[in-house]
C-alpha cells in the first residue's frame, strides 16, 4: 500500500503552523502549489484559548493507517510552553458522530518542541475532524481524506523501499554538501541501493539540518546517530541531504526518487526490502527506539 502525506508544494513554497520546534515544512521545488492555502485545511481552528496547529501535510490518503503528530498552541498560535503529559483526540468524519476519544501521552524526549503522535485511519473520502480535548478545554482542525492515487506516492509500510543510487563520502554524486550537519555525520559511507542488497534491515533518515526552517532537523538526526552507535550491528544506518545545491535549493535525485514533499522522514526497512515503518516531521528518542524495536528487535 502507498500513501502520501500531502499535496504537492510550490517552488521556495513554506508552510509554517506554529512556532518553535514542531512546524510544517514543505521541501521547495516539489511541483504545483497547493496545500493548506487552498482554503481545504483547517490550520488553526481555537476555542477557549487552545488551538491544534497543523503540523503535517493536510491532505491524507483513504484507508490507510497514518500517523500525524499534533501540537499544542494558545490562542494566538504559539506553542505551549508546558503542555500536558497527555491529551484526549477523537476523530470523525465532518457532519456524523465522532468516534471514542484515545489519550496520547506526550513526546519530547530529546526534541525542541513537544508532540503527540495519532494514530488513525480515514475509511472514506471527505473532510474529517480531529478533536482535542486538554486543560479543561478543546479545540480542532480539519483536515481532508483523499484517495491515495492523488496523492505524492512516498513509500509506506507494506511498499518495497526505493532503490536509487545515493551521495557517498568516496563519490558525492554531484550532491554538495552531502551532509549539512557539523560535525558532518558518518552515516553516508554506503549508497541506498547498495544497502538495500546487504541483506540486513536499512534505516534511512532524509533530513537537512543547514536548511531546515525549523529546529527539529538536527535533532532527529542526533537521535538517529545514538541509534546507529546501539544497534551498529542490527542495520545499516543511512543519512540522506535534501538538496543537491544547498545554494539554489534543488532537490537531489534521491528525495525526488522517494516522492517526497516534506523533511524530516524516517524510514525502516526490513531485510527484504519492504518498508516495515515510516515517522513524518518529527519524533523523540522514546518514539524512535520503539518503532526501530518493531523491526530489529
Amino acid at each position: 500500500m502507498t500513501s502520501g502525506a500531502g499535496p504537492r508544494i510550490g517552488r521556495r513554497a513554506l508552510l509554517q503552523a506554529g512556532v518553535g520546534g514542531l512546524v510544517l515544512v514543505a521541501l521547495d521545488g516539489c511541483g504545483s502549489s497547493g496545500g493548506a492555502s487552498d482554503g481545504d485545511t483547517t490550520t488553526d481552528t481555537t476555542a477557549d484559548g487552545l488551538s491544534v496547529p497543523l503540523t503535517f501535510l493536510g491532505d491524507q490518503p483513504v484507508d490507510v493507517p497514518v500517523r500525524l503528530p499534533l501540537a499544542l498552541a494558545d490562542g494566538e498560535g504559539a506553542l505551549l510552553s508546558d503542555p500536558p503529559a497527555s491529551i484526549a483526540v477523537a476523530v470523525g468524519l465532518v457532519g456524523a458522530t465522532l468516534g471514542t476519544p484515545i489519550s496520547i501521552d506526550r513526546h519530547d524526549d530529546g526534541i525542541p518542541g513537544a508532540y503527540y503522535p495519532l494514530t488513525t485511519s480515514f475509511d472514506q473520502a471527505g473532510s474529517w475532524r480531529i478533536v482535542v480535548d486538554a486543560l479543561g478545554t478543546s479545540a480542532e482542525l480539519t483536515i481532508e481524506a483523499l484517495p491515495a492515487t492523488q496523492l505524492p506516492a512516498v513509500p509506506a509500510a507494506g511498499d518495497p523501499m526505493v532503490s536509487v543510487t545515493t551521495p557517498t563520502t568516496e563519490d558525492h554524486r554531484g550532491v554538495e554538501p552531502i551532509c549539512t550537519a557539523e560535525p558532518i555525520c558518518r552515516l553516508h559511507d554506503t549508497s541506498l541501493d547498495v544497502a538495500l542488497t546487504e541483506g540486513r534491515p536499512v534505516v534511512v533518515l532524509v533530513s537537512t539540518p543547514r536548511y531546515c526552517q525549523v529546529t527539529i532537523c538536527g535533532p532527529v538526526l542526533d537521535l538517529l546517530l545514538e541509534q546507529a552507535d546501539a544497534r551498529a550491528d542490527q542495520a545499516r544506518f543511512v543519512h540522506l541531504e535534501v538538496y543537491r545545491d544547498g545554494a539554489d535549493l534543488q532537490l537531489a535525485p534521491a528525495i525526488e526518487a522517494l516522492g517526497l514533499t516534506y523533511e524530516p522522514a524516517l524510514f525502516v526497512v526490513g531485510a527484504d526490502g519492504v518498508v516495515r515503518d515510516r515517522l513524518d516531521l518529527t519524533y523523540d528518542r522514546r518514539e524512535l527506539d520503539t518503532t526501530l524495536a518493531r523491526t530489529l528487535g
